[in-house]
């Protein structure tokens, strides 16, 4: 299993080794932005489902694509699109919180909150409270979210993006009881 460490909204990947493999394995297909990861090797039957979450069982590897302060660096480039601006300060206080700076941990998180109503993706908004959830994030910052989150701009801007699926316009009574054979006069 391969898992961003410092961008909660990646998915995870989980890549199956083949039980005749021996010695090195090669992921193919896969590109990776510099960040940091977790690898986890863990054993699975071939009829479990797959993980999406980290194995109890599975030892954690880290593999550092850049430093932190490589990656904090590349973050500083403002962003005008609203998830974007909201990744780019989560992903900041991901790193900070490695690094042990809570304060600036906290202060980007209050950062990203400005973009919070104007979300456009369901996923980058529910994984990073998720994560801010685990690492105790100060109290009135999450207030915030838990507030926000389901504020009517951002939901209407959410369903929005789903309307066509979501609209179904099913026969009126009315409809129903309607002869379909034309009306003699």
């Amino acid at each position: 299993m391969l898992k961003s460490a410092w961008q909660p909204w990646q998915p995870v990947i989980e890549e199956k080794i083949p039980d005749e493999n021996r010695g090195e394995f090669t992921f193919f297909g896969l590109s990776l932005p510099p960040s940091r990861y977790e690898v986890y090797f863990y054993i699975r039957r071939s009829w479990e489902t797959s993980l999406t979450t980290r194995p109890e069982d599975g030892t954690c590897h880290q593999i550092d694509l850049c430093t932190p302060e490589e990656r904090l660096t590349a973050l500083d480039i403002t962003q005008e699109e609203h998830d974007a601006a909201f990744q780019n300060c989560i992903e900041r206080a991901c790193i900070l919180h490695f690094l042990g700076e809570t304060e600036e941990r906290d202060n980007s998180v209050s950062n990203a909150a400005k973009h919070l109503i104007h979300l456009q993706n369901v996923r980058i908004l529910v994984e990073s409270v998720k994560w801010m959830q685990s690492v105790n994030i100060a109290s009135h910052i999450m207030s915030f979210f838990r507030k926000y989150m389901f504020h009517l701009t951002l939901i209407t801007a959410i369903l929005g993006r789903y309307e066509s699926c979501l609209l179904y316009k099913s026969p009126s009574p009315r409809d129903r009881t309607r002869s379909r054979m034309p009306s003699s006069a």
